[in-house]
């Protein structure tokens, strides 16, 4: 204080109280100097660390309806209770289900470097069957029912079971008398009805056959070997019955007629289940005008062209009764007569004299280009 110029620096005691900075907060380091009873403070800035991010999953959030969204989840390294979560970018790749088997969705999330998919499974649709096709057996003692998926086209082929509900056997042991008269009657036998079932799903399918019968005369036997002349008016007999298919009517164009024909021909044909029969024939009737035409043709196959290609057929076509082809054949059907409706009906005369009146069949000759 005598001499401003003069001056002397001695040793302080200095002490530091510190505060740590954190991620997001400084810290300070306060210096205090001490000598004697004079004092004096520092501070010196700690900068905050800032975080130390560390990726640690991906969080997935939604439904297999809505679809799903991703979160990259982080964890600071300097501070574990610091978290954050980022929204990852999602893309999603579809495998559609089929009927059979499973799809599925894969959702990508990708945030920065981190990848992370998730797989979510899509069930197999199911099929989505309709209703069967049946297909029969020429006796109509088996059918199968074939089912198709409306959605993938696939195919299912059941089995079904078959039940008749018959109103009688083959054969009737009757009283010729009850059916003699001035004219000869057929007794009559009605119909059986074949029904077939199958289920799929916890669904039952059904389809019916009812198969008509007609008289094919009368027999002194069960075996239908002895038929019964037709001077025989009384006693007892066996009355055989055919499935009606057997005496019905199918019908064949002549080769290469076309629309611009000017006329053709067409083969009528019907079968029958044995060649002990008076008469078999047709009844035609077209524009209201009636031809009785008596087949003169037994053939045991046929054949018929279509497209160029030549098929062969056995009576069978009609029933598995049917045993030959009877056959009749209708002449100059003029060009003018082509979109006409021809009505054939078949019959035949049992050695009794029974005249017995088959299925009708209807049709046109342009039918057979339409």
């Amino acid at each position: 204080a005598n001499d401003e110029t003069h001056t002397q620096s001695l040793a302080a005691e200095v002490s530091v109280q510190t505060t740590e900075p954190t991620c997001e907060e400084d810290g300070q380091s306060v210096y205090t100097a001490v000598y004697d009873e004079w004092t004096d403070t520092k501070t010196v800035v700690v900068p905050a660390v800032g975080h130390d991010w560390q990726f640690e999953e991906f969080v997935w959030s939604g439904d297999d309806e809505t679809g799903f969204t991703a979160e990259a989840a982080f964890r600071c390294a300097n501070d574990e209770t610091h978290t954050q979560s980022l929204a990852a970018e999602v893309s999603v790749q579809t495998t559609e289900p089929t009927c059979e088997e499973d799809g599925q969705n894969v959702y990508t999330a990708v945030y920065d470097e981190w990848t992370d998919t998730k797989t979510v499974t899509l069930e197999a649709t199911g099929h989505d069957w309709g209703e069967p096709v049946w297909t029969w057996a020429d006796d109509n003692s088996t059918a199968s029912a074939q089912f198709t998926c409306a959605v993938c086209g696939g195919t299912l082929d059941l089995d079904g079971t078959v039940t008749v509900e018959d109103d009688g056997t083959q054969s009737r042991f009757e009283e010729i008398s009850a059916y003699r008269g001035e004219t000869y009657t057929a007794p009559q036998k009605g119909e059986s009805v074949y029904t077939a079932e199958a289920e799929l799903d916890g669904q039952t399918f059904t389809d019916a056959r009812t198969v008509g019968y007609v008289f094919a005369g009368w027999y002194a036997d069960a075996d239908f070997t002895k038929p019964v002349a037709k001077t025989v008016t009384e006693g007892p007999a066996y009355a055989k019955f055919v499935d009606a298919r057997v005496l019905s009517a199918k019908w064949q164009l002549s080769a290469k007629t076309t629309a611009a024909s000017d006329s053709t021909k067409i083969r009528l044909l019907t079968t029958v289940d044995t060649l002990l029969y008076v008469k078999v024939g047709f009844r035609v009737e077209l524009d209201g005008v009636e031809k009785t035409i008596e087949s003169k043709e037994v053939y045991r196959q046929v054949t018929g062209f279509q497209s160029g290609v030549t098929s062969y057929y056995l009576p069978t076509v009609f029933s598995r009764e049917s045993q030959y082809f009877m056959t009749a054949v209708i002449s100059g059907v003029r060009n003018a007569q082509f979109d006409r409706l021809f009505t054939v009906t078949p019959y035949w005369v049992t050695l009794d004299g029974t005249t017995v009146i088959g299925l009708p069949k209807m049709f046109r000759v342009c039918d057979d280009w339409s």
